[in-house]
């Protein structure tokens, strides 16, 4: 009984958000620091309809990951914008979410990151596991680039071992 429990904990604090966080609820308008950097970095984006850059990024052996650079910004403090790079991972039906086994198995491979987490996002009546990495919305080109690699490359490894699709 206990495992589940702390199953249970451990993904609650995969969602549980520092209280200096403020999310910025309004729609954001695209961000040009990230066209900028992303477009120095030569990587291709489309804009969806939430503002947010949506890259395709090859992963190698004909794979590629799906990766979002958000342009909505949180503050931390008076001043530290942070935003969200992220990438879709796996699609969980209901509202059950993961199975304890892989909720563990996502916990306990955050320790080996540099940069990044995987984190479980109500999707409707269903849940989107995600590799996510909170950075300083101010990252340049060259620094910008590296994080949408590392996501990429994280998620679709983690997609693959999970699932043994390349639908992300």
């Amino acid at each position: 009984m206990w495992k589940g429990w702390t199953v249970v904990c451990m993904l609650a604090l995969l969602t549980v958000g520092n209280a200096d966080l403020v999310a910025q609820d309004a729609k954001q308008a695209k961000d040009a620091r990230v066209e900028q950097a992303l477009n120095e970095a030569k990587i291709a984006y489309n804009v969806d309809k939430d503002n947010d850059f949506k890259i395709e990024f090859p992963t190698g052996e004909g794979r590629t990951q799906i990766v979002f650079v958000n342009s909505a910004v949180e503050t931390m403090g008076k001043t530290m914008q942070v935003r969200e790079v992220w990438a879709p991972v796996m699609k969980v039906e209901g509202a059950a979410g993961v199975d304890g086994k892989t909720a563990n198995q996502l916990l306990s491979s955050n320790r080996k990151y540099k940069v990044g987490a995987w984190e479980i996002r109500p999707m409707g009546e269903n849940q989107l596991v995600t590799f996510t990495a909170r950075v300083p919305a101010d990252l340049g080109s060259e620094d910008l680039a590296a994080v949408v690699r590392v996501v990429a490359k994280i998620a679709d490894e983690m997609e693959k071992e999970l699932t043994g699709k390349d639908d992300l």
